[in-house]
This record gives structure tokens, sequence and C-alpha cells, in this order.
């Protein structure tokens, strides 16, 4: 089959959404497809179309950006040019134009569109508005055009305000984890130098900008002062991640006087990343909001690299989480219950076991049986197509 995959980023620029694309896109290729993803130019030195890891990458030029989403104003006639070819479309939401873009043309074009609907799109302010208002609108239309939405996670209908409406083409595929890539590692220092000694550390990866505020990197500031406060022996947190709203996380820092205990690495190299899972005492993702967080990938990694992880029970493995002996939950938005889960952590009171984090990675949630659900989907969606089901 050829799957064409439609999102504003892809590999070098690389967001949640980009690293799924770019784990499914190398597994449909090593089983034989072929995989063309558009996306947007996002620097002048990039070529409009090359091949990375087999997949054709074709680039559209950005036309400006909507918060921190680049607008490729042009999208209909690059995707226009390649639809004729495809077989599937595969398109991705919380990234409005692209996602609508592909649900029209696949409609017009009689082409089997699939939405991986990650999670609701929200805002502040004038995003707000916006936000609110595409909702009402154009996303409606969306989700009727589709041929199938796909979830990460099962409770995911029920905490999304927009799906319901649609369950009879709702369908759940997990996200996977590159258990090659993402796995212990013998390092014994970090790329970016040694840390306080004798301290604890603390790893936690996300975009800091204003669409993933959800992902909770305020409480766990917040956190980190409530143990600064009561003990002389602190863990030392290292924040991956570049955006916007960098430099207000580390005006609190300051504020909570705990810039002795932080450090913002920026945006961290993929290479490095499994140095940072491993090497780390605890992965910390405190998320905040159901709606928004569709699945939270990086703890699949963190247990990949046989870290225990601490989340929120909205994360899309917190029922793993409760079951086996990989890490714990604490309550959305509560710095004094994750500062008292940490604490814990650090000192071996919650039971934990990496071969029991690795072995769920591998038995579970795995791209390659993740990718093996969605070829089932696609090859029936081709099928019913062929027959006259969608014409």
């Amino acid at each position: 089959m050829h799957i064409v995959q439609i999102h504003t980023r892809y590999y070098p620029h690389l967001d949640g959404v980009g690293s799924t694309i770019r784990a499914i896109s190398r597994e449909l290729v090593s089983n034989g497809h072929r995989v063309t993803v558009l996306c947007s130019k996002i620097t002048p030195s990039e070529p409009l179309a090359e091949t990375i890891e087999g997949v054709d990458v074709r680039r559209v030029p950005t036309s400006g950006r909507i918060s921190d989403t680049e607008l490729p104003l042009t999208l209909p006639k690059v995707l226009a040019g390649v639809v004729s070819e495809a077989d599937v479309l595969h398109t991705h939401l919380p990234t409005p134009w692209t996602a609508d873009v592909s649900a029209v043309l696949g409609a017009v074009t009689n082409t089997p569109v699939v939405l991986t609907y990650h999670n609701d799109l929200v805002g502040t302010g004038i995003q707000d508005i916006l936000a609110k208002t595409y909702n009402r609108t154009a996303l409606q239309a969306t989700l009727r055009l589709v041929d199938k939405i796909l979830i990460t996670q099962p409770d995911y209908l029920g905490d999304s305000a927009h799906l319901a409406p649609f369950e009879s083409k709702v369908e759940t595929v997990y996200n996977g984890v590159d258990i090659d890539f993402f796995q212990p590692t013998a390092a014994s220092s970090l790329p970016e130098g040694d840390f306080p000694s004798g301290s604890s550390m603390i790893f936690f990866l996300a975009l800091l900008d204003e669409n993933h505020t959800y992902k909770g990197l305020d409480v766990l500031l917040k956190a980190i002062g409530e143990i600064a406060r009561r003990e002389d022996n602190v863990p030392h947190l290292f924040v991956g991640g570049d955006g916007g709203l960098k430099p207000e996380y580390e005006a609190m820092a300051r504020q909570l006087e705990i810039t002795d205990h932080v450090t913002f690495l920026g945006r961290v190299p993929e290479s490095d990343l499994p140095t940072y899972y491993s090497l780390a005492d605890t992965f910390v993702l405190p998320s905040l909001s159901s709606a928004q967080e569709g699945f939270g990938l990086v703890l699949l990694e963190a247990l990949a690299c046989g870290t225990p992880v601490i989340a929120t029970p909205v994360v899309g493995i917190a029922d793993d989480i409760r079951a086996e002996p990989i890490g714990t939950l604490v309550p959305k938005n509560d710095p004094e219950k994750l500062a008292s889960a940490i604490r814990k952590m650090i000192a071996g009171q919650i039971s934990v076991e990496s071969e029991r984090m690795t072995s769920l990675c591998e038995n579970k949630y795995s791209w390659s049986s993740s990718v093996a659900e969605l070829e089932d989907i696609y090859q029936a969606l081709v099928e019913a197509n062929d027959t006259g089901i969608f014409s």
C-alpha cells in the first residue's frame, strides 16, 4: 500500500505527534509499504523533497504560524498532486488545517482517510477563542468526513469533548516505543556533564510552549520547591525541551529558590535521550488534563530504559502503572503529593522492577504490534473502498 501521512512537523523537527508518525512510517516501510510524509518546510536550508529512512518526505513552504504551529497554506495543491497515487491518507489532530485539508481532499477523491485524534484542541486567551470556534465548526466537518478515527487509549473516547457523536468509527490503537533504541544504557555520566555529587536525578521532557502547559512542569517545579524547603538532600531535576515558555519556567525556578536544583537543558538531541532516561532515578510527567494528554509517549520511553515513572491518572498507561511495579500515580495539580511520591521513589519505598518495565514495552507497546493493527485498518478501508462501500 501507499500511505500518505500529513502533519505539520516531521524529522528533524519532532513534536510528540511527529515522533509517532516517524516511528509508524519507518515500521511501515520495513514491512514493504510505500510511505509519503507531507509536512511544513520550517528552515530555509531544508529541501522540498528528500528520502529519510526510506520515507518520501515532501515539505510545504510555511506561510506563517498560529500559536506554535506552522501553517502550510499551499498544502491543498501539494496533497492534490500525490493523492491520486495514495491508497490511504493518514492525518492527525490537534493540528487544524492539515487535518481539515486531508479530510476534504480524501472525500473529494474518494480516498480513505484515517485520523488519529491525539487530544482535544484547547488554548488560553485569544487561542482559546480560536480553538472553541474551530471545535464548533471545522472540527465537526472533519470528524464527519474521515473514515476512521483512532485514539491511543480506550478511555479517551469519554475524556474528549468532541468524539462521542462519532463513536461508531472510533478505534483504539496504542502508541508504541522503539525498544531497539530506547533501552537501558551503561553510560555513567550525562551528556551535559555531572550533576551535584550525591543528588538523585529526576528527568522531565516536553515542549515548553503554550500548547503543552498541560504537561504540568509548573507543578513539578513547585514539588521540587516543597522538597527543598523540608530537606537538605534535594534531587536534581533535568528539564528537557525548548519553547516560548522556557523563560517563564526559569523565572519560576528562581522565584521558588530552586535554581541550584534544576537544569534546563533545552532541546535534547535524540541520541542523548536513552542516557538521560537511564540515569534518572525516576521520570516524572504530572499531566493536568485528560482531554489534552492523549497518551504520554515519554513514559514508555522511560520504562523501556528501565526507569520508573511518576504520573497522574490522566495518562494513557495509568492502568498499567496501577497494575504493574513500574511506578506510581499521584493526583493531578498537587505539588505536595507529587513531592511525597518523589521522596518515596528515591528512598526505595515504592516497589518497582525494571524487568517488568522493559517487558511491558516489549509485549504490549512495541511499534511492530501497533503498526500491525494499523495495517489491518488500512487494508479494511481499501477493500471497502474498492467494493464501493464509501462511494
